[in-house]
């Protein structure tokens, strides 16, 4: 098994980790990778586990370029051939005096998209420039997580304003809140990305309770399950969202 898992009912420890979550989402389900550091096996173990929604990611990626046509090679799937004949949405912004763009791309996933993602989720950024989700698999829902995402999209674009500002204008957290409340709404899991303290890397899934507690018997044939003693104990360790800023 290449991953383990903890799945239970949002407590006021977890709310710690971001104020009002508790409020936004009623089940979390942790995944954490065994070798620390993803392998295939942990996300064909997803899109098992989460059969009847399909997986979707965002990622942003910036670029040089002195041409005005912009080449799918050089966007932010560029380099994923299975992510980039998938693309949803395709967002560019271009700096007029400058010889730079940069592209924010939403693509649908599937397990063909399996080692892809490794490479997508193994960057050191990632989390702060790129989430996944599961939703219902079809135009409407991908419309809909696009704009639900461009908060996620904006913290990006504005980290260093949003974290050094003495008075921000925006509460970042509300942003995230947003992102989980809105996915939610769509009948859709949002993911997040997590460091814990040795700075090992996993994924954060939230929903209702009637969805992710239906899952654990499934989840219990993919993936290894993390008591709850031992669970707390990493947790108390320390642990933060990966996001923007």
């Amino acid at each position: 098994m290449a991953s383990q898992f903890y799945c239970s009912k949002i407590n006021a420890m977890q709310d710690a980790l971001l104020p009002g979550i508790m409020g936004a989402a009623e089940w979390s389900l942790w995944i954490k990778p065994k070798n620390h550091y993803f392998v295939e096996e942990d996300f064909l173990n997803l899109f098992a586990v989460f059969s009847s929604l399909r997986g979707i990611v965002w990622y942003v990626s910036s670029g040089n370029s002195t041409s005005q046509s912009i080449r799918d090679y050089k966007r932010a799937f560029g380099n994923w051939s299975s992510l980039n004949t998938n693309i949803v949405v395709k967002t560019t912004i271009e700096y007029a005096n400058e010889n730079s763009k940069l592209y924010s791309d939403i693509a649908w996933v599937s397990s063909n998209s399996a080692n892809n993602l490794v490479t997508l989720f193994s960057q050191s950024t990632v989390g702060k420039n790129s989430s996944i989700s599961f939703i219902p698999y079809n135009e409407n829902s991908a419309q809909k997580w696009a704009n639900i995402v461009s908060g996620l999209n904006w913290l990006w674009l504005c980290n260093e304003w949003v974290a050094t500002s003495q008075q921000p204008l925006l509460n970042a957290d509300a942003v995230v809140l947003d992102y989980i409340r809105l996915t939610i709404e769509i009948d859709g899991i949002p993911g997040l990305v997590y460091s814990d303290i040795d700075n090992k890397k996993g994924l954060l899934f939230l929903g209702k309770g009637s969805v992710l507690k239906d899952l654990q018997e499934t989840l219990l044939t993919q993936s290894e399950i993390i008591n709850d003693t031992t669970f707390n104990q990493w947790f108390q360790r320390g642990v933060n969202l990966v996001v923007s800023p």
